[in-house]
């Protein structure tokens, strides 16, 4: 049903606003989350993104997926600084909020990256740094979570839904 799935986007949006501190303005959560995921997907695998997918609600999976240009052999994230300066190229030069310096755009990237993992933790994953480029692990507090399901078993979950998508075989 296409209108809670887009209920069900704007709530994540309110929580990433919310998380921001600053509950009423939703274009730049929209701004933020776009321009952080259009980043990580241009440096990612197809399989890295297919995981990551996997935990987004499905309204952010297609902000995620719109425009995209796979690509077999991304450039890989060098450092910290390559991402914000990336993310900075990225923004839309637009009214309203934008990053502000790097130690805001730090926090803001913190309170994203918080609630990409309390949606996948509502999903039964409880750590998702092994979905994402090693330079974006500092901006995880080190936590003692629950165990969680493997991404493996969340994606082989999803292609009950979507049967183009084939299970895939989890050889650990």
């Amino acid at each position: 049903n296409f209108d809670e799935y887009r209920h069900k986007g704007i709530k994540f949006y309110k929580r990433v606003a919310r998380e921001l501190q600053d509950s009423d303005d939703l274009a730049y959560a929209d701004r933020l989350v776009t321009c952080l995921l259009h980043v990580l997907r241009d440096r990612m695998t197809m399989k890295e993104s297919l995981e990551l997918l996997s935990i987004l609600p499905m309204h952010v999976k297609g902000v995620y997926v719109h425009g995209w240009r796979m690509n077999n052999d991304p450039k890989r994230l060098a450092s910290e600084e390559e991402f914000l300066n990336a993310l900075r190229i990225k923004f839309p030069h637009t009214t309203g909020r934008t990053p502000g310096n790097n130690d805001q755009l730090k926090n803001d990237i913190r309170s994203v990256l918080n609630i990409i993992k309390q949606e996948a933790a509502s999903k039964g994953v409880g750590d998702i740094k092994p979905l994402l480029p090693g330079v974006l692990h500092s901006f995880f507090a080190v936590t003692t979570d629950t165990p969680s399901k493997p991404v493996v078993g969340i994606i082989n979950e999803g292609s009950k839904h979507f049967p183009e998508i084939q299970p895939i075989k989890n050889e650990v």
